[in-house]
C-alpha cells in the first residue's frame, strides 16, 4: 500500500533580466511515504487453545513525484499475537432423552469486549464467541489479538476474527463403569467442536485466512423416562440483556420415583430492535417546526421466527409515530419508529411454558431544530432532531431520527464592522468588534467577536554590590525595541512587541544595571469574509523614578542596604509599574583580640608542659591562625586568659614571636631557635620535653585533629573562623575574636 503524506511543493523562480543559461525554474516536487506490509504466521494449538505468533514487517520508503527515492528505505518489525481458547459453562449436568441430539440455537461474536494499550505502540483487543445450545449449554471462545503501529503511526499487518461456527456435537456413551443414580439411563461424554476463522488485514497482498479448531467437553446424564414421578416448572424468568437481546428461562423440575429431584435449566435468547428511519431531506418554507401530536403505537403482524428443540419463537414489528408541523400543511411530516420484539413458547413431553409479548412504553424525549452550515447552494439548512425514550421491562433506550431541512436562502449584500474597542489591562489587551452581515432583504445579522492578548512587564535584574558606603544615583533610562513577533490565531493577527528597559545605578565604586523586559500586543487586526478591520496602534511610554536605599540589617561586620528602582510603563491608557531590586553591602572594620594579618582561626589544641624536673606543669595551648600559630601558656589554676594586646604593638612576626599566658598574665614569648616546638605523645597526652619558649611556627597538630588533650579544655571555631570559644570542664573559660579589615 502506498500512502502519500507531508506534501511539500518546492519551487524557485528567476528575477527579471536574470541569466537564463545559469538559472532555470525548478520543477515542483511532491513528496510522500510508501508503506509495504508483510506478515508471516507461526501457529501452534492444542485441543482447547490456539496461538499465532506473527512476525509483521513494514518497509518505509520516501516517494518523490511517484518514484521511490533510492536509499530511503528502512524497516520496522513487530510481533502481533493471536490467542484463543474454548470452555463450556456447564461441564456436568442432567438432560432428558429428547435433549440428547441437541443443536446450536445461536452463535454471536461479541466484539471489543476489552481493549487496552500495551507496550511498543500496541493495542490488545478481545472478542468473545458465544454459542447457545438447545439443551441449555453455552459454549464460549475468548479471542485476543494484539496489534501494533509503526513509530509514525502506520498499522502493521495482523489478523482479525472473521467467522465462528459450531462444527459438530458428538456424544460418546460412558455409562459403563460409572456410578450414576438409578434414574440415569445413560451417561454421555459430549464433545463440542468450534471452528474460528481469522483473516489477514493491513497487508499488501490478497489477505490470507486460516481456521483453527477447538474442542471442549461436558458430561451429560440422561434421565430414564420411567423413572420420572412428576415434572413442574419453577423460576420462570425474563430479563433484558442489552439494547438488542433478552433472555427467557425457567427450570424444569423433575421429581424422580425414588424421591430425588433433578433441575434442568431451559433458556432462549430473544431478539429486539427499536429503531428510527434513516435521515432524509425535505424542502420547506420555514424552520419553525414543533411537535403537533402523537399517533402512538400501532400493532404489527406476527410471524414465526424459529422452531427448534422445543422452543418456538414469534416476532412482530410495532410502529410509533408523531406528527411534526411548522404551520404549513405542505411542510408537515411524521416520525416513523419500528419496535420489533419477540415472544417464545417451550413445549416438550412434560411441560409447556409461554413467554408472551411485553408492552413497550414510548415517550417523546426531544424535538429540536438546529441551524447548520448549508451544503446546497442557494439554500439555508437546518436539522430537525426527534428522539423518543422507550421503556421495556424497566430497560430504557434513547432512539433518534433526523430530517435535513432546506429553505431558499437570503442573499448576502455585504459586510461591515462597528463598535470596535481596545481595553488595555495590567496583564492583557482585550480587542472586540461587531461583525455585521447585511442581506438583500434589508435585514442584518451581528456577531460580537473578541480576543484577549497577554502582555507582561518583568524585572530581569537583581544585583549585589560590595561598597564603602551606600551612596547611589539612578539615571540613564534607555528603552529599546528588541523584537516584533508576528502572530495569528484564526481570524486574528497581531504583533508582540518586545522591549528592553534599562537604567544605571551609580554606586560609590561601581555601576550596576537595572533591567526589565516588556511584551505588548500591538497592530491588531481581525479578518473575515475578505474584510479586515485594523485596530488603532497603541502608544508605549516608559518613565523611571529615582532609586531608593533603605537599611535592612546592621551587623558587627557589615551593614546591608536594600536598593530599589521603579519604572512605570504606560501602554495606551494603562500604566503598570515594576521594581528592580538590588543590595549594597558595606563592610565594617572589626578590631579583634589578635593582629589582623594573622587571619582567621583555623583550629586549636591543648596539651600540658612540664618543667625540666617534672615537678610542676602548665597548660600549653596552640592557637592556629590562617597565617601562623600562637602558643599560649595557661596556669593550671588560672581562672581565665585575657589577651594583652600591647604585646602585639611592636613585633607580630608570625613565625617566632608570640605570647604566653603564665602566672596569671600574658608575657612575650620568643622562641630560642627553630628546634624548640611544643611536643606531645599519643599515649598519655603529656609533653615529652619542657617547652623553653612558645613558638608560633605553623604545625599540623595531631594530624589535623583540633585537640590532643581534652580532659580539661575544649575549643570550638565559630562564626566562619572569626570566633574561638574555649570551654573548661563544660564551662566557658575564654572567648577570642580574630580581627578583619
Amino acid at each position: 500500500m502506498i500512502v502519500l503524506v507531508s506534501v511539500v511543493a518546492l519551487a524557485s523562480c528567476t528575477a527579471e533580466g536574470a541569466d537564463y543559461s545559469t538559472y532555470k525554474a525548478k520543477e515542483d516536487i511532491v513528496r510522500g511515504t510508501k508503506y509495504t506490509n508483510t506478515l508471516t504466521h507461526n501457529i501452534d494449538s492444542t485441543k482447547s487453545t490456539a496461538r499465532d505468533r506473527m512476525v509483521a514487517t513494514c518497509t518505509i520508503e520516501t516517494v518523490e513525484n511517484g518514484t521511490v527515492v533510492e536509499g530511503s528505505a528502512h524497516k520496522e518489525t513487530a510481533n502481533p499475537l493471536m490467542e484463543c481458547s474454548i470452555f463450556v459453562v456447564k461441564d456436568n449436568y442432567t438432560i432428558t432423552e429428547d435433549q440428547i441430539n441437541c443443536s446450536a440455537l445461536s452463535t454471536n461474536i461479541l466484539r471489543n469486549q476489552t481493549s487496552k494499550s500495551v507496550a511498543n505502540n500496541g493495542t490488545e483487543a478481545s472478542d468473545t464467541v458465544v454459542v447457545t445450545i438447545s439443551d441449555g449449554q453455552i459454549v464460549k471462545c475468548p479471542s485476543t489479538i494484539t496489534s501494533y503501529k509503526t513509530t509514525d503511526g502506520h498499522a502493521f499487518g495482523t489478523v482479525e476474527l472473521s467467522d465462528a461456527k459450531l462444527v459438530s456435537i458428538e456424544n460418546t456413551n460412558i455409562s459403563e463403569g460409572t456410578r450414576a443414580a438409578t434414574y440415569v439411563k445413560t451417561t454421555l461424554r459430549t464433545m463440542y467442536k468450534m471452528a474460528l476463522t481469522y483473516v489477514e488485514k493491513n497487508v499488501d497482498t490478497t489477505p490470507a485466512s486460516y481456521t483453527v479448531y477447538l474442542t471442549a467437553a461436558a458430561t451429560r446424564r440422561v434421565i430414564a423416562d420411567n423413572a420420572i414421578a412428576s415434572v413442574t416448572v419453577e423460576n420462570k424468568n425474563r430479563e433484558v440483556i442489552d439494547d438488542n437481546t433478552e433472555k427467557v428461562s425457567f427450570e424444569e423440575v423433575i421429581t424422580m420415583t425414588d424421591g430425588e429431584v433433578v433441575r434442568n435449566a431451559k433458556s432462549m435468547i430473544l431478539n429486539r430492535e427499536f429503531k428510527g428511519i434513516a435521515a432524509y431531506e425535505k424542502f420547506v418554507s420555514n424552520f419553525a417546526f414543533n411537535l403537533a401530536n402523537v399517533n402512538g403505537i400501532a400493532n404489527g403482524t406476527e410471524a414465526q421466527v424459529s422452531n427448534a428443540e422445543g422452543w418456538t419463537v414469534y416476532g412482530k414489528t410495532d410502529s410509533y409515530s408523531a406528527n411534526i408541523s411548522n404551520g404549513a400543511a405542505a411542510d408537515a411530516f411524521a416520525t416513523s419508529y419500528t419496535l420489533y420484539h419477540e415472544r417464545a413458547n417451550y413445549k416438550d413431553a412434560n411441560v409447556e411454558v409461554s413467554f408472551e409479548y411485553v408492552d413497550v412504553n414510548v415517550n417523546e424525549a426531544k424535538n429540536e431544530v438546529s441551524n447548520v452550515n448549508s451544503d446546497k447552494s442557494g439554500y439555508d439548512k437546518a436539522i430537525y432532531d426527534n428522539a423518543i425514550r422507550t421503556s421495556y421491562m424497566g430497560y430504557t433506550q434513547n432512539i433518534a431520527e433526523q430530517v435535513y431541512l432546506y429553505k431558499t436562502a437570503r442573499a448576502i449584500s455585504g459586510y461591515d464592522y462597528r463598535d470596535a474597542q481596545l481595553v488595555v489591562n495590567d496583564n492583557n489587551v482585550i480587542a472586540s468588534v461587531v461583525f455585521v452581515t447585511r442581506y438583500n432583504d434589508g435585514t442584518e445579522e451581528t456577531e460580537k467577536v473578541s480576543k484577549t492578548f497577554a502582555r507582561s512587564l518583568t524585572c530581569t535584574s537583581n544585583w549585589t554590590a560590595f561598597e564603602n558606603n551606600s551612596d547611589q544615583f539612578t539615571h540613564m533610562l534607555d528603552v529599546k525595541l528588541a523584537g516584533q513577533d508576528k502572530k495569528n490565531d484564526g481570524e486574528w493577527a497581531w504583533v508582540n512587541e518586545t522591549r528592553t528597559i534599562t537604567n544605571i545605578a551609580s554606586l560609590a565604586s561601581s555601576e550596576q544595571t537595572n533591567s526589565w523586559t516588556s511584551v505588548d500586543p500591538n497592530f491588531i487586526t481581525f479578518s473575515r469574509q475578505g474584510q479586515t478591520y485594523t485596530f488603532s496602534e497603541i502608544e508605549f511610554k516608559a518613565v523611571d523614578e529615582e532609586g531608593k536605599v533603605t537599611l535592612s540589617s546592621d551587623e558587627d561586620e557589615k551593614s546591608v542596604f536594600d536598593y530599589s528602582a521603579k519604572v512605570n510603563v504606560t501602554f495606551g491608557s494603562n500604566t503598570i509599574s515594576s521594581v528592580a531590586p538590588g543590595k549594597i553591602i558595606v563592610a565594617k572594620e572589626i578590631k579583634g583580640d589578635f593582629p589582623a594579618e594573622w587571619g582567621k582561626f583555623v583550629s586549636a589544641v591543648c596539651t600540658v608542659s612540664h618543667n625540666e624536673t617534672k615537678t610542676d606543669w602548665v597548660y600549653a595551648w596552640s592557637l592556629h591562625f590562617e597565617n601562623g600559630t600562637l602558643p599560649v601558656i595557661v596556669g593550671k589554676d588560672a581562672a581565665n586568659a585575657t589577651v594583652d594586646q600591647s604585646l602585639f604593638d611592636t613585633d607580630t612576626n608570625t613565625r617566632f614571636n608570640g605570647a604566653g599566658y603564665k602566672n596569671g598574665k600574658w608575657q612575650n614569648a620568643i622562641a630560642q631557635d627553630n628546634d624548640h616546638y611544643m611536643l606531645w605523645t599519643n599515649t598519655n597526652g603529656s609533653a615529652l620535653n619542657t617547652m623553653l619558649y612558645p613558638t608560633a611556627t605553623m604545625w599540623n597538630w595531631n594530624n589535623g585533629h583540633n585537640t590532643v588533650f581534652t580532659s580539661d579544655f575544649t575549643f570550638s571555631i565559630e562564626n566562619d573562623g572569626k570566633t574561638l570559644k574555649v570551654m573548661k570542664n563544660g564551662q566557658e573559660f575564654a572567648s577570642y575574636r580574630a580581627s578583619s579589615k
